[in-house]
């Protein structure tokens, strides 16, 4: 374990000084690595409860001290997302994008799922923002409303076969999203990649089965299968495309 070398491990010290003083810390959404870093860092010295509002969430929230704590402590509102289906088509892209470009910072948001029903995951305080102010997504009227839990659909899992030169990180990238190397490289470059939920700025990475790559603003794929090689010396991946 790295987490030592990690930024949020310091945040997570200082904060566990806090809640040992008999201070409760509410943390914003923090990723599955921070997520990791925290619980490592607490142990069995304080409290500790995390949830994102769903079983199978992502990004959570956490809350620790010397008291015990419920779901409703974390204040996390889940908000349903509705359009008319006809003329708009959400996707996490262009969700986020919306949300990010009201003046929300990323840590305020938890999870956006894109499905027969859409939902965004937030903290209370944003949420009745966000209720007044996220009217339109790609031009597209929506509305949001509160609603007390996700309906969980079964997942669709959608499987596809990439042929790729090399198992290099930016080109794996390139083959399965479709963009240019160029662009890879660049969004490695930016800090806009993630391996495994931490950051990878390395575009020589050789990717391995069961990898996570998240992509800013295309969102997530795992690696679920790495073949052999074709006539033409590419390597056949296959490639689950979270939704």
């Amino acid at each position: 374990m790295d987490f030592y070398n990690d930024p949020f491990f310091k945040i997570a010290k200082d904060q566990l000084n806090k809640a040992l003083s008999n201070e409760v810390k509410l943390f914003k959404f923090l990723s599955p690595r921070e997520i990791d870093i925290l619980e490592f860092v607490v142990g069995n010295k304080v409290g500790i409860y995390v949830s994102g509002g769903y079983p199978d969430a992502e990004y959570k929230r956490a809350i620790i001290g010397n008291v015990s704590f419920s779901f409703e402590d974390l204040r996390i509102t889940i908000l349903k997302i509705n359009y008319n289906k006809r003329y708009l088509t959400l996707t996490h892209r262009n969700v986020l994008g919306t949300v990010l470009s009201l003046g929300i910072k990323r840590d305020s948001i938890g999870d956006i799922l894109i499905g027969d029903e859409s939902y965004i995951i937030t903290t209370n305080e944003i949420a009745k923002f966000l209720l007044s102010e996220l009217k339109v997504i790609n031009n597209q009227s929506v509305s949001l409303e509160v609603v007390k839990e996700i309906k969980i659909e079964e997942k669709d899992e959608r499987l596809e076969k990439i042929f790729v030169q090399s198992l290099r990180l930016d080109l794996v990238i390139s083959k399965a999203y479709n963009i240019p190397r160029s662009l890879s490289l660049e969004m490695i470059k930016k800090e806009l990649i993630k391996v495994n939920h931490k950051v990878n700025m390395n575009p020589t990475y050789q990717i391995k089965e069961l990898d996570t790559i998240s992509v800013r603003g295309y969102g997530r794929l795992i690696i679920k299968g790495i073949g052999g090689k074709t006539k033409s010396d590419n390597t056949c991946l296959i490639i689950s495309k979270l939704r």
